[in-house]
Formats: structure tokens, C-alpha cells, sequence
């Protein structure tokens, strides 16, 4: 698994061996929760969010449908955010933790799959 330099992603899990807050190495958290999140999501959601991505250029883009903007930070977003919520390793991650990480943990999800 291949992920962008820095990230700073995983540095709040006690699970972490990565005290500085930069990436960890495979089989440790970060690869964990990505593989279990690729996992949740299924082709369907990773296809669905690629294709926000290469239409708007950004995961959690705002679009309108039929005139109505659509933020995908609050509705597909969120059932990540809460998808993340439960697992273990990110238990001690807070409201603005998962704001601020689930946008590269699904594209650290989208890149495994090409």
C-alpha cells in the first residue's frame, strides 16, 4: 500500500507505533483502518467517490442535483465519519479528527484500487 508523504493520519490511536504522527508502515493502523474501509465501502463506494473526484476534483465537493447543492461532506461523508467511529482504531479520534481525515482515508482507498 502506497500513501501520499506526510499524512499526518493515525497519530491519535494508541495502536500507532508512529509517535511523530506520520504514516505508518503496512499492517499497522493506518493500512488497517484503509483495508477496512475499502472493505465497508465496497466498488460501489469507492466508485462512487472517485467519480466525485474526477468530475469535481475534490472528494467532498459540493454539486448540485436538479438545482439543489448536494454536499457530499455531509451525507456520504457522514456515513463514513460514522463507519469510522466504531472501529478500534480510531475510537479515540474526535468529531473533528474524522473531519479532518476521511477525505484522505478514501482516497488512500480509491488509489488501492487502480
Amino acid at each position: 500500500m502506497k500513501y501520499p508523504d506526510p499524512m499526518r493520519v493515525c497519530s491519535l490511536s494508541k495502536n500507532c507505533s508512529h509517535v511523530d504522527g506520520y504514516l505508518c508502515e503496512p499492517n499497522t493502523c493506518l493500512s488497517i483502518v484503509v483495508d477496512k474501509l475499502s472493505k465497508w465501502l465496497g466498488k460501489d463506494g469507492i466508485s462512487f467517490f472517485r467519480s466525485v473526484y474526477e468530475d469535481n476534483g475534490r472528494i467532498d465537493a459540493v454539486y448540485p442535483i436538479r438545482g439543489i447543492p448536494h454536499s457530499v461532506h455531509f451525507s456520504e461523508g457522514m456515513q463514513v465519519r460514522n463507519f469510522l467511529r466504531e472501529l478500534p482504531e480510531c475510537k479515540e479520534w474526535t468529531a473533528h479528527d474524522l473531519d479532518n481525515k476521511w477525505v484522505n482515508l478514501v482516497k488512500f482507498c480509491i488509489d488501492e484500487q487502480t
